[in-house]
């Protein structure tokens, strides 16, 4: 299994990750090809508003990976995706990925079902 798994659906304008285990930066390389990819195809398909982050099974990471994902994201145009929400399996998860950044358009909470509530409603 890889750490990762990027799905699309362009038809709601979503892509889901699900990110898994603990990375090295030959990890995170792959990973940031593969998103910034899937978000250039997604955008020529007619958009990608929405982007959901499952890590129930991504562990704990490295402040180099942290680090490293943050400024992926932030690296991302702000209409692809226009909203990134994600759920994690574990407070302490939760909150080192509150701490790499939240803000009107990205945000991290504690169960899927939240996350689509918020990544699907009106309200930033």
């Amino acid at each position: 299994m890889s750490n990762f798994e990027l799905r699309s659906d362009p038809e709601h304008s979503l892509i889901a990750v699900s990110l898994y285990g603990y990375w090295s930066m030959a990890t995170f390389t792959a990973y940031a090809d593969a998103i910034r990819a899937e978000l250039h195809r997604m955008k020529l398909k007619g958009g990608c508003r929405h982007c959901l982050v499952d890590a129930t099974d991504f562990a704990v990471q490295s402040m180099e990976i942290t680090e490293a994902l943050q400024a992926l994201t932030d690296s991302f145009p702000p209409d692809c995706p226009e909203r990134i929400a994600g759920f994690t399996g574990s407070k302490l998860s939760e909150l080192q990925a509150r701490r790499a950044g939240q803000s009107s358009t990205r945000r991290v909470f504690a169960t899927r079902a939240a996350a689509e509530a918020w990544l699907f409603s009106d309200t930033a």
